[in-house]
């Protein structure tokens, strides 16, 4: 188990509890946030229901009314924030009231969002419980719902109060979910440094103290690019190395089929091609860019995509938030540490990312 005992930070407003029994927290600050006629609501979806509710432990009021939705991408949209807005209204609901959010990174964004916009901002708290919601989504007051097959298009700031990130919740997830969660740990690991980078080579996906460790590296650095700017108009768009493939490759999948692909699986094949486009724009080293692609081709399914796919991902990778001027913009690297961000690449470069991603050296 993990052992260092439970670490506070905060960032901006809210409070981060890290560690082995930061969830039997949750009771202690509901107190000390309690004032008068102040009531809490909670949002989950029907896996955590089942799985993570219980792990509470009492932590929650008896009277916490609950909202549960169906897991996965299709729950991030503007129809299933109107329902969660009608019911917080049916249950009359004030904006000195607060929405627990309990799940991976759909319930955080989708809650987050509506928190923010519900009687003009009501409180929220993020109970983070898979890997990818530990790693990233909870953190920095970002939220978002999808509009059609376009990744977070709708969204805000908004700042949770609180956030609890507890390994009693890994232990809920099956294999796919950690290696999911995983890309977005090693992300972290290569914005972070050698070090860290070396590390994360090293833990194992099913390692809890690795994990761990791992985590609190992630927050770290999220912590640090938040604090710098905290509404992404620069330093902090370096945490999107991976994601402007990545969420073009979601998206794709999310079209063709209703599972579509885990979005740390596509980041994975995100961080593949933008570490091919850093080696050739920002001079990333050539062989730490065979090493990890290597490392996480063996980690992660083979891409549902093929060469033909290229049109449509460029297309898709033009709606991203972080552009400009129509122009595609990437999060690079210059290496291990050393991120570059707003970097414009050419539409032919992207197709020989895509190619390298497939595996064809030519791309090269």
């Amino acid at each position: 188990m993990f052992s260092t005992g439970i670490k506070k930070d905060r960032l901006l407003s809210a409070e981060i509890w890290t560690g082995q029994g930061a969830a039997a927290q949750l009771g202690n600050f509901l107190q000390s946030a309690h004032r008068h006629n102040r009531r809490y609501f909670l949002l989950s979806d029907r896996n955590t229901h089942l799985h993570c509710l219980s792990r509470l432990d009492g932590q929650l009021p008896e009277t916490c009314g609950e909202f549960s939705i169906a897991p996965g991408e299709g729950s991030k949209s503007l129809e299933k924030a109107r329902e969660i807005w009608e019911w917080l209204q049916g249950e009359q609901a004030s904006r000195d009231d607060i929405l627990v959010c309990l799940g991976g990174g759909v319930v955080t964004d989708l809650g987050g969002f509506t928190a923010s916009l519900f009687k003009r901002g009501m409180g929220c708290i993020h109970i983070p419980t898979t890997l990818i919601g530990m790693a990233d989504a909870a953190i920095g007051g970002k939220t978002g719902v999808n509009l059609g097959y376009g990744k977070n298009q709708i969204g805000c700031f908004h700042h949770p109060l609180a956030v609890f990130i507890d390994p009693v919740f890994l232990e809920t997830l099956e294999e796919d979910q950690l290696r999911s969660g995983f890309a977005e740990l090693f992300k972290c690991a290569l914005l972070t440094g050698d070090r860290a980078y070396e590390k994360a080579m090293h833990t194992h996906h099913r390692d809890t103290d690795g994990l761990m460790r791992l985590i609190q590296q992630a927050l770290d650095v999220k912590m640090k690019y938040v604090r710098l700017d905290p509404e992404d108009h620069g330093a902090r768009r370096a945490l999107n190395f991976g994601h402007t493939l990545g969420h073009a490759i979601e998206s794709l999948a999310m079209k063709r089929s209703a599972g579509g692909i885990l979005h740390g699986e596509a980041v994975a094949l995100g961080m593949i091609g933008e570490g091919f486009l850093s080696w050739r724009i920002t001079g990333f080293c050539w062989t730490k860019l065979q090493e990890y692609t290597a490392f996480l081709k063996k980690y992660f399914p083979e891409p549902p995509l093929k060469a033909a796919d290229a049109d449509e991902l460029i297309s898709i990778m033009k709606m991203d938030k972080k552009n400009k001027g129509g122009k595609i913009l990437f999060s690079l690297l210059k290496d291990t540490g050393d991120p570059a961000w707003d970097m414009e690449v050419e539409e032919e470069m992207v197709r020989k990312a895509i190619g390298f991603i497939l595996k064809d050296q030519s791309s090269c």
